[in-house]
């Protein structure tokens, strides 16, 4: 067991750098074509694919869970939600005040997906399997699993309110709005034939509209045959179109929306968190600004002026899930002394490798300890067990205490508190631990007791053998119960 638990905890970091490595490499390769002519620099940072993928656990997990029949789902969620709710909090506070540094050094797609970073990676291949044990916990002396419910309304909630405000905003701005004059179409259909190299591609078919209500050129609309750009109701220059559309098609080409979609679930799975929805906003404006740079790419200072001047008469406020020349007066003065002083940065692929690397190193450290009670409540919640096999290691001595031993020794665990840790663990070898196998009936029940934590899992039988079940627990004590002195007592190691 000990040499397959450290090769296990071993061959999943080592795979967690290897991911990062490669996430790195393609990333800087996709963007370092940022000087070249082609689509290929046009990647999105969230596709569709990765939306389904990434939140399809919410709708199956606890079908699978219920499936395998797992006790107290309404606990391993609790353990998932924290898990997810602890990292991405401290991750995010940790990045906050290091932005205005990051933004000075690396690309604004770089930092954009600094930003989902940890979401992508909890919601793909979220989970702290492989790590041995968390270590810093955080007790909390109440039972969480109720606060599932209220999580699960407000983020219902929260999803129906953005959805419903984007879907109230689309037709606002697109009831009123009608066909632009055969001048600027002109200029759109070759703005497009231009970015669009491809022929048959089906985004060459985008409408462009005028309406009232726009106070800024946008895009709306998620799948290709729904996208429509829209200008306001103002004259421009044809410098200052050919600026507009160059803005509009990276959005469209990168798939931005989408990525904005992602922003919108991310705040509707923490929407009590008002460090997710800062973060969120500030990875909307590296969006923007990735696309500033895109637009201004190899430009003369005479045209980044005229971009600065159309990116200050322009801003405004939008809704929904879409992509704008420039919404948020906020971040307008970085944007400006962005594109008026341009600096030369760093593509940020070394970095982003680090930063999930990193991730899932500490996937995990740091735990949420709640639902005190005691061990035997705890380790068998339904029914007691009807016999308890006890053996110990301590060093290199290992024993095996007899049936009178290992009574006595559970009765001086069992009123133990402990608490339920947030996340899902991998037992590593240890220099001291008790093995404590329970019978009860039809299934047994094995606790690995180290100093401080506890490791419980179910066994039911297979073939004539005691095979590893669907459960899997961790609990922490709440004071160390010194089991060398408790295991001498019983029977000497």
């Amino acid at each position: 067991m000990t040499g397959q638990t450290t090769n296990f905890v071993l061959s999943t970091r080592m795979l967690l750098v290897l991911f990062s490595c490669v996430f790195g490499f393609v990333f800087t390769d996709r963007n370092r074509a940022d000087s070249t002519c082609g689509e290929r620099r046009f990647e999105a940072i969230i596709s569709p694919m990765h939306i389904v993928t990434a939140f399809s656990f919410f709708s199956v997990f606890p079908w699978l869970v219920r499936r395998l029949g797992l006790p107290h789902r309404a606990m391993m969620m609790t353990q998932v939600v924290l898990e997810t709710v602890l990292h991405t909090c401290l991750y995010d506070a940790l990045l906050l005040p290091l932005l205005p540094l990051l933004r000075r050094h690396y690309s604004a797609r770089a930092c954009a997906t600094l930003w989902l970073l940890p979401n992508a990676l909890y919601y793909l291949i979220f989970g702290s399997s492989g790590i041995p044990r968390p270590l810093l916990v955080l007790p909390v002396d109440a039972n969480l699993t109720g606060v599932l419910w209220l999580w699960a309304i407000g983020a219902a909630a929260v999803l129906a309110w953005r959805v419903a405000q984007h879907l109230v905003f689309r037709r606002r701005l697109l009831e009123p709005a009608h066909a632009v004059d055969a001048a600027t179409l002109d200029l759109w259909m070759r703005e497009k034939t231009a970015f669009f190299e491809n022929e048959m591609d089906s985004r060459r078919g985008i409408p462009l509209l005028v309406s009232p209500v726009a106070v800024t050129p946008l895009s709306v609309g998620l799948a290709r045959r729904a996208i429509r750009v829209v200008l306001p109701e103002q004259h421009y220059s044809a410098d200052a179109l050919h600026l507009i559309f160059r803005h509009e098609l990276i959005h469209i080409a990168r798939m931005d929306a989408w990525t904005k979609l992602f922003l919108t679930l991310c705040t509707v799975v923490l929407w009590w968190n008002p460090l997710m929805w800062l973060a969120m906003r500030r990875c909307a404006e590296d969006l923007e600004l990735a696309c500033d740079e895109l637009v201004l790419l190899d430009e003369p200072p005479e045209r980044r002026a005229a971009y600065a001047e159309l990116l200050l008469h322009t801003a405004g406020d939008v809704r929904g899930f879409t992509t704008c020349l420039s919404a948020s007066l906020k971040c307008l003065r970085y944007r400006l002394n962005s594109v008026l002083h341009p600096k030369q940065k760093v593509l940020g692929g070394l970095m982003l490798a680090l930063a999930a690397s990193a991730l899932g190193w500490t996937c995990g450290s740091v735990a949420v300890g709640y639902a005190p009670r005691p061990l035997s409540e705890a380790a068998f919640p339904d029914t007691a067990p009807l016999s308890i096999q006890v053996s110990a290691t301590f060093g290199k001595k290992h024993t095996a205490l007899n049936e009178r031993d290992a009574e006595a020794l559970w009765n001086a665990l069992r009123e133990q508190t402990v608490y339920t840790l947030s996340g899902l663990y991998e037992p590593a070898p240890e220099d001291e631990y008790v093995w404590l196998t329970a019978d009860c009936g039809d299934t047994r029940v094995q606790l690995i007791l180290y100093d401080r934590f506890v490791h419980v899992r179910d066994l039911q039988p297979r073939n004539g053998h005691w095979t590893l079940a669907t459960r899997t627990l961790d609990f922490c004590f709440a004071a160390p119960p010194e089991l060398a002195r408790l295991t001498a007592a019983c029977g000497s190691p």
